[in-house]
């Protein structure tokens, strides 16, 4: 059985039958009938969408980051979906999504029980089934509306980043970030303003042609990394930054900062013995 086309299909329809009367009626003022299709005919929604969202002991956020993304998701795609990767949460994170799954067909839950940061990530982009893939983290801090310039960036760039110019952090995190930038810089040479920014989109073909191996909080420098490395093009996009209302912060403590050290070391010894990815 056919399926009907919904009222925003049916509103197009009309309006372009409209149109197409007026510009007969009235040849004369064809650039006019031109513009008023440009301006009132309803904005086209050429993408697919999967957005991914780790979750660790999230359940104080993630109603509301959800339905944050369901917003602006619905406006800007033809088609997505809502991956949240549950990193095995001690709370209550994965019992709300599937409450919020009984009123949405377009949210995944999936249960990631090895712990790290980046192992959700990644669990969740190579689940993800659309054409333009993403994450953002899950707590408060970010506006899922700040994907529309980022989408529009992607006419040019493969892989586009956030930048967050005024970041609401606590100070000594503002202090971490920018030696890990230096860092970052020093070993691997500039990549984005903003690499830890959890909040990024890119092609399909990124994750079909990238093999991350980082599990924790440097997952994201690999991520960058290896993508200027295959040859993908990186832009990035500035977005507002929110402070953390609720949950528990872990990036800024002394045990993953030391262990960040350590892996992103490694990391720069790994790539120098790797041979670069293929893009596809």
């Amino acid at each position: 059985m056919a399926r009907r086309p919904g009222p925003r299909a049916r509103q197009s329809e009309r309006l372009q039958i409209g149109y197409t009367v007026l510009f007969q009626v009235f040849p004369r003022y064809g650039s006019v009938v031109k513009h008023l299709m440009s301006t009132n005919m309803p904005a086209q929604r050429p993408h697919s969408i999967s957005l991914v969202l780790p979750a660790l002991n999230e359940a104080e956020n993630i109603a509301s980051t959800v339905d944050d993304c369901v917003q602006t998701l619905q406006r800007v795609a033809r088609d997505y979906e809502i991956i949240v990767v549950d990193n095995d949460s001690t709370d209550d994170t994965a019992a709300i999504v599937r409450q919020l799954q009984a009123d949405n067909s377009h949210l995944r839950l999936i249960h990631q029980p090895i712990r790290g940061y980046g192992s959700a990530i990644w669990t969740g982009l190579t689940a993800a089934k659309m054409e333009i893939v993403g994450w953002r983290d899950s707590d408060s801090q970010y506006r899922t509306a700040d994907i529309m310039p980022m989408l529009k960036a992607l006419d040019t760039h493969d892989v586009v980043v956030g930048h967050r110019v005024q970041r609401k952090d606590p100070s000594h995190r503002l202090l971490f970030a920018l030696l890990w930038n230096l860092l970052n810089r020093t070993l691997f040479g500039f990549v984005a303003h903003d690499m830890d920014c959890g909040c990024k989109i890119f092609r399909r073909e990124v994750v079909d042609t990238l093999d991350v191996k980082a599990t924790g909080a440097v997952f994201n420098i690999e991520f960058l990394v290896q993508a200027k490395r295959a040859g993908f093009r990186v832009g990035e996009v500035s977005i507002s930054h929110q402070p953390r209302h609720a949950g528990e912060n872990t990036g800024g403590s002394l045990r993953v900062i030391l262990r960040a050290m350590r892996e992103v070391l490694r990391l720069r010894w790994r790539l120098l013995h790797e041979p670069r990815p293929t893009r596809s």
